[in-house]
C-alpha cells in the first residue's frame, strides 16, 4: 500500500513528535532532542523495499553541501571524500541524498540545524537530490519528484529527516551518519 506523499509527511512528523516526547525532549534549544537521532529510514527502489542500515556522509564547503550515504551493506567510509562514494557488494543497495546549492552563484551559506529544504529540480536554490545504485544500475530519475528534508543535526554528524518520493524510488525516515568534513 503506497501512502500519499501528504500523509507519508504527516505520519513522519508525527512520528519524530511522540519520539521526542516520550523522550522527553522538545525541538527548543533541547540538545537531547538530537540524542534520539538514528538511522530509521524505508527506502523502496525499482526492485521493492531495501532495508537500508548503513551510513556515512561527507561535509563540503564548510558545512554548505552534505552529500548522505545509505546501504543495505556495511559502508567503508575510510577514504569517503567530495570524488569518492564508499564501496559496496556489488549486488547490495546504496542510496546517495546530497543536500545545498546545486551550481551556486557565489558561496552558499552553511546548512542550519532546523532548516526545511523542499525538493526543486532550481538550480541557484538549496535543494537535494536523490539516488541509488544496485550493482551497476543508477536509478537517477526524478521525474515527477516531490519531498522535503529537514535538518535535524549538522556538523561532525548529520541528522535529517527526509521524505521524497519520485517516480522510480521512495526515500522516508531519519537518517544520521558521522560526517567527513572535506
Amino acid at each position: 500500500m503506497m501512502l500519499s506523499l501528504r500523509s507519508r509527511r504527516l505520519l513522519a512528523t508525527s512520528s519524530v513528535a511522540v519520539v521526542l516526547v516520550a523522550l522527553g525532549c522538545s525541538s527548543e534549544g533541547d540538545e537531547r532532542a538530537e540524542d534520539a537521532c538514528t538511522t530509521d529510514v524505508a527506502f523502496v527502489g525499482p526492485d521493492g523495499p531495501v532495508d537500508l542500515t548503513s551510513t556515512g556522509a561527507v561535509s563540503l564547503g564548510r558545512g554548505a553541501t552534505y552529500t548522505i550515504y545509505v546501504a543495505d551493506d556495511d559502508l567503508d567510509v575510510g577514504d569517503l571524500s567530495a570524488r569518492t562514494a564508499p564501496e559496496v557488494a556489488f549486488d547490495a543497495t546504496l542510496v546517495t541524498l546530497t543536500i545545498g546549492v546545486f551550481n551556486p552563484d557565489g558561496t552558499p551559506p552553511p546548512l542550519a540545524a532546523g532548516e526545511v529544504v523542499d525538493y526543486t529540480p532550481e538550480f541557484g536554490v538549496t535543494s537535494f537530490r536523490v539516488t541509488s545504485q544496485t550493482g551497476d544500475e543508477l536509478f537517477g530519475d526524478s521525474t515527477g519528484a516531490e519531498g522535503t528534508v529537514t535538518l535535524v543535526e549538522v556538523g561532525g554528524r548529520v541528522c535529517v529527516e527526509v521524505d521524497y518520493a519520485d517516480g522510480e524510488k521512495q526515500l522516508s525516515g531519519t537518517v544520521a551518519a558521522d560526517v567527513r568534513a572535506r
